[in-house]
């Protein structure tokens, strides 16, 4: 089997890029990429959009779908401990962090 240089051997996989001329530190430079970004482009006007609010009705389907997206795993106490809240009450429920318990002594 012949011997071949990792120079070589990787010039060859990336389209001869470094060659044999001359000396082994001599290697050619790949060239430019003519379809590059030449300069950051330039947007005149963002697209700021929002979120409408949900303005549906807010019942025990609605609760049940807000729960199973937001909590590991429902269970009946949860819905109760959630039923005839609003969804603006049951948001901030949901998003304010609670306190954490305190280890269990020895």
């Amino acid at each position: 089997m012949e011997e071949i240089k990792r120079s070589e051997f990787i010039g060859t996989l990336l389209g001869n890029l470094t060659s044999k001329s001359g000396s082994d530190n001599e290697s050619k430079v790949a060239p430019p990429n003519e379809f590059a970004n030449k300069q950051i482009p330039h947007f005149d006007s963002r697209a700021i959009t929002t979120l409408n609010p949900y303005s549906g009705t807010f019942g025990a389907t609605e609760l049940s779908h807000l729960l199973r997206r937001t909590l590991f795993g429902v269970i009946k106490g949860d819905l109760d401990h959630f039923a005839g809240m609003t969804l603006n009450q049951v948001m901030t429920e949901l998003l304010t962090p609670s306190a954490t318990p305190q280890p269990p002594l020895n």
